[in-house]
């Protein structure tokens, strides 16, 4: 881009980056600051909420980070986590579905693996 000016114009949060002499490009970021172990632990949690133990996950969004997160966020972080960490998949579809307000497949995949128990079934991998 030598020897072209380049201005910039904001706009709701996005940054429109005109080129005299070439066409207008729409660039949309978002900055996180920095620095605070406070912010980095936050962003983390939002970014690998299944890279916590379970108590922990627990203690950083009853009470640290509360106030910070809506009840849609913290549905998605545990649905991030049993995406990740639960590891059978009748349970873990079983919880997403119930997740998702899917009655039918939750009650479906709920009687597959009360007769799985029943029958004492195991998958062996």
């Amino acid at each position: 881009m030598t020897g072209e000016h380049r201005k910039i114009k904001w706009l709701n949060g996005s940054a429109i980056l005109h080129l005299l002499g070439s066409a207008m490009v729409k660039l949309k970021f978002r900055i996180i600051q920095g620095g605070s172990q406070h912010e980095i632990l936050f962003q983390r949690l939002l970014s690998e909420p299944h890279a916590f133990e379970q108590n922990e996950f627990e203690n950083l969004i009853d009470f640290v980070f509360r106030s910070r997160l809506t009840f849609g966020d913290i549905e998605g972080l545990i649905f991030k986590r049993i995406q990740t960490n639960v590891k059978y998949t009748l349970e873990r579809n079983a919880l997403l579905a119930i997740i998702n307000g899917d009655i039918e497949e939750s009650s479906r995949l709920h009687n597959a693996i009360k007769r799985r128990n029943k029958l004492g079934l195991r998958v062996m991998s």
